[in-house]
C-alpha cells in the first residue's frame, strides 16, 4: 500500500464535499435570489417536497461525478481497490443525501452567493483538516481527536478506507454507516424545517 492509495478515499471524500456543497448551495441561493424558488413554495407542494426534490435531484448528479472520480483514480491513478463497489455506492449515496440535506439549509439561511460561499469555507477547511484525509487520525494532538467525531467527513473517509483499502464488510463499517445515516436525517429535518419557514416568508 502506497501514501497514494491511503490519501485516496479522503480526497476522494473531500472532493465530494466540495462539489456537492458548491453545487447546491449556489443552484439554490440563485433560485431564491432570482424568484424561482418563492414561485415554487407559494404553488400547491409541500417544503418538504421541495427539499426531497432538490435532495434526490442534487444527490443523482453529485453521485454520478463521484463515479467518475472513483473510475478516474482507479484506472489512471491506479488506485488500490479491493473492497465491494456496491459497498462504496452505498456509502457515497447516503453521505451525499447528507451533504444535499446540509447545503440545503445553508442556502436558505445564506442572503446571496457571496455569503454562501463564506459558508463552504467555514465547512470546508475545518473538515479537510480535522477528518484524516492526510494524516491519520491517531497521529494528530490529543486536544484535536475529540473534535474530528463531529465532522461527517471522518466516518465517510474511515469507511472508504476501510472498502476500498482492506475489503471490508458491512458489518465493519456500521458504525461509520450508521453516523452518516443519522447525519443525513437530522440534515433532511433541519433543511424541511428551514424551506418550510421560507414558505411562509415567500
Amino acid at each position: 500500500m502506497t501514501g497514494l492509495d491511503y490519501t485516496a478515499p479522503g480526497v476522494v471524500g473531500f472532493a465530494m464535499t466540495l462539489i456537492t456543497i458548491m453545487l447546491t448551495v449556489i443552484s439554490i441561493v440563485r433560485e431564491r435570489t432570482n424568484g424561482t424558488l418563492t414561485r415554487i413554495l407559494i404553488g400547491p407542494v409541500h417544503p418538504w417536497e421541495v427539499t426531497i426534490g432538490y435532495a434526490l435531484a442534487l444527490t443523482l448528479v453529485s453521485f454520478l461525478q463521484m463515479g467518475e472520480l472513483f473510475l478516474v483514480s482507479r484506472f489512471l491513478f491506479n488506485i488500490r481497490f479491493v473492497g465491494s463497489p456496491f459497498l462504496v455506492a452505498v456509502v457515497v449515496l447516503v453521505y451525499a443525501i447528507g451533504l444535499q440535506a446540509m447545503a440545503t439549509l445553508l442556502s436558505t439561511v445564506a442572503r446571496n452567493e457571496f455569503q454562501a460561499m463564506q459558508f463552504i469555507l467555514v465547512i470546508l477547511i475545518p473538515s479537510i483538516m480535522i477528518s484524516g484525509v492526510f494524516w491519520p487520525i491517531e497521529a494528530m494532538p490529543p486536544g484535536i481527536r475529540p473534535i474530528v467525531w463531529f465532522s461527517p467527513l471522518t466516518y465517510a473517509n474511515l469507511a472508504l478506507r476501510e472498502i476500498m483499502l482492506r475489503g471490508r464488510g458491512i458489518a465493519d463499517i456500521a458504525w461509520q454507516l450508521g453516523a452518516l445515516s443519522g447525519f443525513a436525517i437530522v440534515m433532511l429535518v433541519f433543511a424541511i424545517r428551514s424551506m418550510r419557514h421560507q414558505g411562509y416568508t415567500a
